[in-house]
Parts: C-alpha cells; structure tokens; sequence
C-alpha cells in the first residue's frame, strides 16, 4: 500500500506547480489551416496557412472561438499547454486526495475498538 509520506510528498509537489504564478489560457489553443479565399495564393491547393485560435466559454455561458494573431501565437500556445499541464495535477491531486482517505479510513478502523 502506497505510504503517507510518498502521497505528502507528491501532494507537495502538485501544490507548488499548481501555485506557479504564470499566464493560463483558459480553454483550448490549436493551431488549425484555414484558406485565405485568395485565388493565386499557395493555400488554395494546398491545406491553408497555420492559424492559432482559441476555444474558451465566454460570461454567457456560450461557446467561443477567437483567432490569434501571429505575433501573440507563440505566448497563446505556451499559456494553453500549462492549463493542460494545470488540469492534469488537479485530476492527480483528487487522485491523492483519495488515496489518503482510503489509507487513513484502513488506519481508524483498524485502531477502532468494538464493543460486543
């Protein structure tokens, strides 16, 4: 069974990682082709220019989609893979979370004392 202390150990990790002061984008950032419409262009054969964009739920609840311009794309996709690096240590720390109650849940009724 998985110690106290290794669990501690790994709680305190995610929490100084999750605690990280650095730029999040919260939603999905890809990078997609899209066609420019300009007829001579390269893109119209081919399968467009790499456009980064950027999923997010607005205030009203609605599904959003915002392009990215060029210059603020390298800042945009850096921001997104740290909220998918966030989202996994949160997904590992419910994990911990649980696996410390089941070990201290063990230790009490273990410890218990019945009467009989």
């Amino acid at each position: 069974m998985t110690s106290l202390r290794h669990l501690w150990r790994e709680r305190r990790r995610l929490l100084q990682r999750l605690t990280r002061e650095k730029e999040l984008a919260l939603g999905t950032v890809s990078t997609v082709y899209a066609k420019c419409g300009k007829p001579n262009c390269r893109c119209a054969q081919g399968k467009g220019h790499p456009q980064v964009q950027f999923l997010f739920y607005g205030p009203d609840g609605r599904r959003r989609c915002k392009r990215i311009r060029q210059k603020d794309a390298e800042r945009w996709l850096q921001a997104g893979k740290r909220y998918g690096e966030l989202k996994d240590d949160l997904h590992q720390l419910r994990t911990l979370n649980l696996k410390e109650n089941q070990i201290l849940t063990a230790l009490m009724k273990s410890q218990g004392i019945y009467y009989e």
